[in-house]
C-alpha cells in the first residue's frame, strides 16, 4: 500500500523544473484534447501475428487488409482521474494499433502494441500501473501539421494538407470515425504473459478529413507505408 506522502521526483531537463507526483495507482486518466491525427496503413493479414500474439484476437479486415493505425493525439493536459486536469504538462503522444475482432464476443477491438509520448512523466506512468509508455518521442511538427519520431525508430511519419493521394482505406470522414469508434477497448502486451485493457471514452468534436493530404510513413518492423490520414 503507498503512503499518502509517497511522491517521484521528475526533473525536467529543459525548464529544469521538478514534479513531484504522488505514488497513488492509475486507474483512469482525463485529458484535454487539442488534435487527434489517425495515419492507416495496409498490413497483409499473414503478417498479422508478428504484431498481435493475443490467441483470442483476430485480424477486422479492411478491403481484405489488416489495418494498422498510428495515432497520435496532441494534449494540452492530462492527468489522471484523482489530479487537477491542468496539473499535467502539454505533451504528443502515439500509440501503434492493430484493429482486430475479439472472438470470445465478436465484438471489434485494437492491440496496441506500442505507446510513445514527449511528456516528461512517461517514466512514472508504468510505476503507477499504466501500460507502459516509452518516452523520447520528438514532435517536430505543430498545429495542423504531423511529424513524429520515436527514438527507436519505429515511428516516423510526417503530414500536412495539400496535394495527397486519394483515400484507400476509407473513403470519407464518417466512415473512418465508425470505425475508430467502434474499437475503443484496446488490449496491449503486460508486464508477464498476460495482457493490458484500457478503455477510452471521447467527448467532443468527431472525425474530420482533410480536403488533401501529404505524407510518407514509417510504422513497424518492417516498415509499411501510409495511405490515408485524417485529423481533428
Amino acid at each position: 500500500m503507498f503512503l499518502v506522502d509517497d511522491y517521484l521526483d521528475i526533473e525536467d531537463p529543459a525548464t529544469k523544473r521538478t514534479w513531484h507526483v504522488p505514488v497513488r495507482e492509475i486507474t483512469a486518466v482525463d485529458a484535454d484534447v487539442s488534435e487527434r491525427w489517425m495515419v492507416n496503413a495496409r498490413l497483409h493479414p499473414r503478417r498479422f501475428r508478428e504484431i498481435v500474439p493475443a490467441p483470442f484476437l483476430e485480424p477486422q479486415l479492411v478491403d481484405d487488409s489488416v489495418v494498422l493505425a498510428l495515432c497520435a493525439i496532441r494534449m494540452r493536459h492530462a492527468a489522471p482521474i484523482w489530479a487537477p486536469l491542468n496539473m499535467g504538462p502539454a505533451s504528443m503522444n502515439c500509440a501503434l494499433r492493430v484493429a482486430c475482432r475479439d472472438t470470445r464476443t465478436g465484438t471489434p477491438v485494437v492491440w496496441v502494441a506500442n505507446r510513445y509520448t514527449d511528456s516528461v512523466l512517461a517514466p512514472a506512468l508504468g510505476k503507477l500501473g499504466f501500460p507502459q509508455v516509452y518516452g523520447g518521442l520528438r514532435d517536430l511538427g505543430g498545429p495542423g501539421r504531423l511529424d513524429l519520431r520515436a527514438g527507436d525508430g519505429l515511428v516516423q511519419v510526417s503530414a500536412a494538407p495539400g496535394g495527397g493521394p486519394s483515400p484507400e482505406l476509407f473513403p470519407d470522414a464518417a466512415q473512418l470515425g465508425a470505425f475508430i469508434a467502434a474499437g475503443v477497448r484496446s488490449y496491449g502486451p503486460g508486464s508477464g504473459p498476460g495482457v493490458t485493457l484500457l478503455s477510452i471514452w471521447r467527448s467532443g468534436p468527431t472525425m474530420s478529413s482533410m480536403p488533401a493530404t501529404a505524407g510518407r510513413g514509417v510504422c513497424g518492423r518492417p516498415g509499411v507505408i501510409a495511405r490515408w490520414m485524417g485529423s481533428t
